[in-house]
């Protein structure tokens, strides 16, 4: 088998692979919404799945980024911290990528972290996301990224800052001795 059958073959095993998931977050949704006596169409059970080290949920197709905001949090913790030098770059790669995708909202970033709570349209704030994970793979692979669509655009944040701090949560502990 030549390379170019081993990439097909190897794309069509990853299709049929999203598409097996599919099908059982969907049996399992459906289960679900039965349970509870609800519409098969009621409850999506993938909405409350991780999505670290996976894809992030396509936004829903009946939503227009005019209309609707979508809000995300996230938190993840860096071990070992950022050096002062990584700490700086990290504060600005937020902030770059904040303005490029007209991300709003609050967060915190100290030497052992970022946590934030954001707002945009559903595509700009996965853009946002998928930007971390390709500027720190290795760190924001694994964030799991809750986000909610379909928010009121009175509820989005009308700017975005970002907090250099020392630490994520105040325990006012020192850095060796923070949780993780």
């Amino acid at each position: 088998m030549d390379d170019k059958q081993k990439a097909a073959t190897a794309k069509k095993a990853r299709k049929e692979a999203r598409r097996a998931i599919r099908r059982t977050l969907d049996a399992e949704s459906a289960s679900t919404a039965h349970e509870l006596g609800l519409p098969p169409t009621a409850v999506e059970v993938s909405a409350s799945k991780s999505n670290a080290n996976r894809p992030l949920p396509a936004p829903p197709a009946h939503l227009s980024s005019k209309d609707h905001t979508t809000i995300c949090l996230f938190y993840q913790y860096k071990e070992p911290s950022w050096t002062v030098r990584e700490h700086k770059a990290a504060l600005n790669k937020v902030h770059e990528l904040a303005s490029q995708y007209t991300i709003t909202g609050r967060g915190r970033c100290a030497p052992e972290g970022l946590n934030c709570t954001l707002t945009a349209s559903a595509n700009d704030i996965r853009a946002f996301c998928y930007a971390l994970r390709s500027w720190n793979p290795t760190l924001f692979q694994h964030t799991d990224f809750k986000l909610e669509d379909g928010v009121a655009p009175e509820k989005r944040f009308r700017t975005f800052t970002l907090r250099k701090v020392e630490e994520l949560v105040g325990y006012a502990l020192e850095g060796s001795k923070a949780p993780s």
